[in-house]
Formats: structure tokens, C-alpha cells, sequence
């Protein structure tokens, strides 16, 4: 079957199905970060050391998403999300089952690239599974479906990490998964792209994968390596991934890695630019934010769960706040806001001394960085052609993950180098500089000539 496909028994459990499958990519991503100070312990080294549990993940999600939804386009979308829930699961398996830390590194890239395959395949199943008039609903229901992960998870890590031990955050992820492919395979057609090409671009997904982790592994090792290899090591990362611009140039359109008229358009640059401020924020604050409640305030992993809710619940409030205000208002006046209110949120963080301030504090961060995520993936979709909105989500979405991946890599790197009781409160100082340097760059650009703009 090509092109947009109905729903076998209905689009009710089409959105179960998928919802539930991106329910248990997002929890598993949330929960994990309160149990990682288990594992340090467990395995016997510093938490900080433990990034690279994060970071490999996000950078074979960042690696091979492109490829992933291709490969939905060309074989069919029903089998890629049933077999990236497969390949997910594996993953989680082997990360409960890891023997080291070296192993669960190992099977984090399995299951980042089990989320390579389902993530963008499965919006492109609710948009085959509804008729066009119904297509924007049902892909805002998926969303908040998902949204549940990232508002529940931290409770869930803790809870399963402080009962059962935090194998069982992996473990849980397999009945999830299995009820989500049963669902799968019962109610979705198969649909593809008659037209698409049935070429995969692995080499750019190659050149991306290696760059990047030659530029993390650079910036991890900085302060053992000598400064020539990790400048050397840097470079060589960093062309890699240029090299991606260079290879698609003389690629065809529909099989190269980049949209390159795309990637060229000013406008959409700098909505891109705004989006990946907040990401960089989110993904530093929940890692440092985490850490703290347990290593430098001593709360056990469902205590730090529980109170991590309050940054929950502002990032579920802005969701619809930031389709609302957008509209109501433009995004002009409501990005300076949202990075106002993350940069203000985030000192707050860093400041905070009792546990309600720490609270309010981390609600005013989620809501702030989430709200500006909102805004600029809007302004992102808005900035590209109708005809490119598949190439603008597939770059936002790989651009948000890599800067995630940085982000997560230096911060550990930071809170290791500066040590001590103020490492925390300095790293988050430096994270709220990110958004305050987004809102003085945005209004110096709404300064300029329209011609500019």
C-alpha cells in the first residue's frame, strides 16, 4: 500500500498504539537521569562519569534519525515502527542485563537506535492513519500522549530505582513495548512513499555519527589528553560533519542528508538558532538538577523523583501555553519572555536554598525553556516552505538532539573540573548565561532594519 493509509480498526487505537510506544522512548529517557547516581554507586565511579550514558544514546538517535524515517518512507512505516520497537527493546534488555558500565554505554547506542527508527516514523502513521481535516488533532493528541513520559518520568525512575533497583527503569520499558507492537500490528496499515527514493543515506548518517563523538570524546578528554591530539581530534570531528554539506551538494535532492536551500534560508537559521537555546538549557539542568537532589542535598531516588515534578509539571503547562500565546500574541513577543523566564529560572536554580525555593525554582525552568522550545519549533516549521516541513522537523529535531548531546557532555565535564560544593550552582550560572546571550542576540536582531529580517 502507498501513500497515506486508513486506520485498520479505527484511529482510536492507532493513537494508543504509537502514544504508547513514544510513551516509553520519553520515560525512558526521564527516568534514567534520577537513577544515575545508582549506577555510579553500583559500578563505582563518579557520577559525572556516567554522561556518556546519555550522550551515546543521543548521539545514535542523532545519527540515524534522517535514516530512520527514509526507511519508513521506503519499506513501510508499520514494519520500521514494529521493528524500532523490536530494536528499542532489545535495547532496554541488555541495559536491565549490563554487567559494566562499558556494556550499558554500549547498549544505550542499540537503543538509540531503536528510537531512530520509531520516532519520526510513527507521526508519519497518524498522518497516513487520518483524513486531512483530522491530521493536526490527532498528531497534538500523540504529543501530549508522549508528554506524559517527560512529566511522569522522574517520579517513575525514582520510584522503580528506590524499590527495585534501577535495572528495573530499562526493564519496565519491555511490557510497554510489547503491548504497544500488539496494537501496532493489529490496528495500522502499512503505508509508504510511492515516490521516494530507495536510496538511504548511511554515509551521511556515518559522517554525522563519527563527527560527533569525535568532538565529544575531545571535549571529554581535554583535561588528560595533550592539547595538540585534542584540538587535532576536535578538527577532525568538526570536518567530518561539514563534510556532510560538502557530500550532499552533489547528492540528489531526494536522497541527500540535507535540504541544502534549506539550510541556506537566514530565517530559518535563526528560529533554529532560538530552539536549540532552550534544548541546551533543558538537558544541562535536568542532569545537574538531578545530581544535586542527590549527591549535594541527599535525597534518596524517589525523594529526588518527587520533587523533580515541580520542573515537570511547568514544562506540561507550557505545551499548550505555547500554541496559545504564539497566537494570540506572535512569537516576536513571546521568545524574549520564555528566554527571560529560563535565564531567571535557572539562577534561581543555581541560588535556591530552601526545598520550597528549589521547587518553585525548577517549575520556573520548565516552564520557561519548555515554552521557548514550543515557540521556536513553531517558528522553525513556519520558516521553512510548505513543501520542506518533512527536511525542517527531520534537521530541527537532529540539530535539538546534538545540541543535547554537547550539552550533557559539558556540563559533566564543568561540575568534574570545578569540583566541590559550588561546581553545582556554577554550572547552572554558566547554563543561564545560554539563554540571556538568546535574548540579547534576538532583540538586537529585532533592532535591525526589516530588510534584515
Amino acid at each position: 500500500m502507498s501513500g497515506a493509509g486508513a486506520a485498520r480498526h479505527g484511529g482510536g487505537l492507532v493513537i494508543c498504539a504509537v502514544g504508547l510506544a513514544q510513551i516509553a522512548v520519553v520515560l525512558d529517557y526521564y527516568s534514567l537521569n534520577v537513577a544515575l547516581p545508582t549506577i555510579a554507586r553500583d559500578f563505582g565511579m563518579p557520577a559525572t562519569d556516567l554522561h556518556w550514558v546519555l550522550t551515546a544514546y543521543l548521539l545514535a538517535f542523532a545519527a540515524l534519525l534522517v535514516a530512520g524515517g527514509r526507511l519508513g518512507d521506503v519499506l513501510g512505516r508499520r514494519r520500521m515502527t514494529l521493528a524500532g520497537i523490536g530494536l528499542f527493546g532489545l535495547g532496554s534488555l541488555l541495559c536491565g542485563l549490563a554487567p559494566s558500565e562499558y556494556a550499558l554505554v554500549g547498549f544505550r547506542v542499540v537503543q538509540g537506535a531503536g528510537a531512530a527508527l520509531l520516532f519520526p516514523v510513527t507521526m508519519a502513521v497518524v498522518s497516513a492513519a487520518f483524513p486531512a481535516a483530522r491530521r493536526a488533532w490527532a498528531i497534538g493528541v500523540v504529543v501530549g500522549v508522549a508528554n506524559v513520559g517527560t512529566a511522569v518520568g522522574p517520579f517513575v525512575g525514582g520510584a522503580l530505582t528506590g524499590a527495585l533497583g534501577w535495572r528495573s527503569v530499562f526493564l519496565v520499558n519491555l511490557p510497554l513495548l510489547a503491548v504497544a507492537a500488539v496494537l501496532v500490528a493489529v490496528a495500522v496499515s502499512e503505508s509508504r512513499d510511492a515516490d521516494a527514493s530507495r536510496r538511504i543515506d548511511w554515509a551521511g548518517a556515518g559522517l554525522l555519527g563519527v563527527g560527533l563523538l569525535a568532538v565529544m570524546v575531545a571535549i571529554d578528554a581535554a583535561n588528560a589528553w595533550p592539547l595538540a591530539l585534542v584540538v587535532a581530534l576536535a578538527g577532525a570531528g568538526a570536518a567530518l560533519i561539514t563534510g556532510i554539506v560538502w557530500k550532499d551538494r552533489t547528492a540528489r535532492p531526494r536522497v541527500a542528508q540535507l535540504d541544502l536551500a534549506l539550510i541556506r534560508s537566514p530565517a530559518f537559521h535563526r528560529k533554529l538558532g532560538a530552539g536549540k537555546t532552550p534544548n541546551i538549557c533543558w538537558a544541562a539542568s535536568v542532569l545537574v538538577a538531578t545530581l544535586a537532589l542527590q549527591e549535594v542535598r541527599g535525597f534518596g531516588p524517589l525523594e529526588a523523583g518527587t520533587v523533580f515534578l515541580a520542573m515537570s509539571a511547568g514544562a506540561a503547562l507550557a505545551g499548550p501555553l505555547a500554541g496559545s500565546l504564539t497566537t494570540r500574541l506572535g512569537a516576536e513577543r513571546v521568545m524574549p519572555g520564555a528566554l527571560a523566564l529560563s535565564a531567571a529560572g535557572l539562577v534561581w536554580l543555581a541560588l535556591a536554598g530552601p526545598l520550597w525555593s528549589y521547587m518553585l525554582a525548577l517549575f520556573a525552568t520548565g516552564l520557561g525553556v519548555s515554552l521557548a522550545y514550543g515557540v521556536a519549533s513553531i517558528q522553525t516549521l513556519a520558516a521553512a516552505p510548505p513543501e520542506a516541513a518533512g527536511s525542517a522537523s527531520g534537521v530541527t529535531i537532529t540539530a535539538m538532539v546534538v545540541v543535547a548531546a554537547l550539552a550533557v557532555t559539558c556540563a559533566s565535564i564543568l561540575l568534574e573540573a570545578i569540583g566541590g560544593e559550588d561546581a553545582v550552582r556554577d554550572v547552572l550560572l554558566v547554563a543561564a548565561a545560554v539563554p540571556a546571550a538568546g535574548l540579547v542576540a534576538l532583540l538586537a536582531v529585532r533592532r535591525r532594519p526589516a530588510a534584515t529580517a
